[in-house]
């Protein structure tokens, strides 16, 4: 990009964080990992003509999903003529995401923001000479029925790579997976880990985490 894409999103991006404040999109540790990942992707992409690929098996409450969709918002200001295409498993995420782009075209500095061209569809599209833009779709499947493609798709990568494992265990696997779950979360009940209170401290957006 000739720019580190982290700086520029640090620097020009904004996001609502769960307090409901509008904030800098400030990374955190996994996303700044995430963010060189995505980085070695795209050399090699340019170097080959390709485009740039991202499945994520992620944890939850990482900001991996924010910060994919700011990885390819960067892209689409910084380059013309690219597209940056976000599918979503359901509706839901699909208008979360296009709402939280929205908000990044919004909140951008003045002097950046590029003329926008009308759409009825979930995209931001950028007007000539630019021409780039930012697509979010539904893949069109149940949710379970996409979690079982991707599924196989990583069963077959351990072929691929000639590689083997112990064994394989998803989460929506009722006889093993959460049997185990439940369990563990009764034991934590019963020790008390776990309980209801209200509570204050310093919050990280980035992080998506209180500090002590």
């Amino acid at each position: 990009l000739g720019i580190s894409s982290i700086n520029w999103i640090a620097e020009n991006l904004k996001i609502i964080n769960k307090s409901s404040q509008l904030v800098s999109l400030e990374p955190n540790v996994g996303q700044i990992m995430l963010s060189k990942a995505i980085s070695e992707q795209r050399k090699r992409c340019h170097s080959t003509g390709g485009s740039v690929g991202i499945v994520l098996l992620k944890p939850r409450q990482v900001g991996w999903s924010t910060w994919c969709e700011a990885e390819g918002f960067c892209e689409i200001n910084l380059r013309p003529n690219r597209v940056a295409l976000c599918v979503s498993a359901d509706n839901d995420s699909t208008n979360l995401i296009f709402n939280m782009t929205k908000i990044f075209q919004a909140e951008l500095p003045v002097n950046m923001r590029r003329a926008t061209q009308a759409s009825n569809r979930r995209e931001i599209i950028y007007e000539s000479p630019w021409r780039s833009r930012f697509l979010t779709q539904t893949a069109g499947k149940d949710v379970l029925d996409f979690a079982d493609e991707m599924s196989g798709k990583f069963k077959d990568l351990a072929k691929a790579l000639n590689i083997s494992n112990d064994d394989f265990i998803r989460t929506t696997d009722e006889k093993r997976h959460l049997p185990a779950v439940y369990k563990l979360w009764e034991k934590f009940k019963e020790k008390g880990d776990i309980y209801k209170k209200k509570y204050q401290g310093f919050y990280c957006p980035g992080c998506e985490s209180f500090k002590t």
